[in-house]
């Protein structure tokens, strides 16, 4: 005689942990990438168009609340475009050390992984 397993003991969230490792497997060499395409941008004196500018901004909160804003005045001062290069590589350390298991931290690969991809493509400079 077989045993029907009951369906409340399943694990329905492996698909969510999935998903998970999978983001992050795929988000942090493109991170590394969008980190020396900005410093690239930088040393060919581009500037960040609005697009980069917003970019910039919500990177910025990205970072402050991953570092709860210790050391958040250690890089301001510098051109717009150094700064996003130095927030990027600071992220992209927190999130190697650190990764994130929860659905926020899902959410967060996924937008991560759009602005990643816009910076990779030119689209945040002029």
């Amino acid at each position: 005689m077989t045993m029907k397993q009951n369906i409340c003991e399943l694990d329905t969230m492996i698909f969510f942990r999935e998903a998970l490792e999978a983001h992050e497997f795929m988000l942090l060499p493109v991170m590394a990438s969008a980190v020396v395409e900005c410093r690239t941008a930088d040393k060919e004196l581009k500037t960040l168009n609005e697009d980069g500018e917003i970019g910039l901004a919500r990177l910025f909160s990205i970072w402050a609340n991953m570092m709860c804003a210790p050391g958040a005045a250690t890089i301001v001062g510098c051109r717009p475009i150094t700064m996003l290069s130095e927030i990027l590589a600071q992220v992209h350390a927190y999130l190697t050390v650190h990764p994130l298991y929860d659905p926020e931290g899902l959410a967060l690969y996924v937008e991560l992984h759009h602005m990643m991809d816009a910076i990779l493509m030119g689209d945040w400079f002029e």
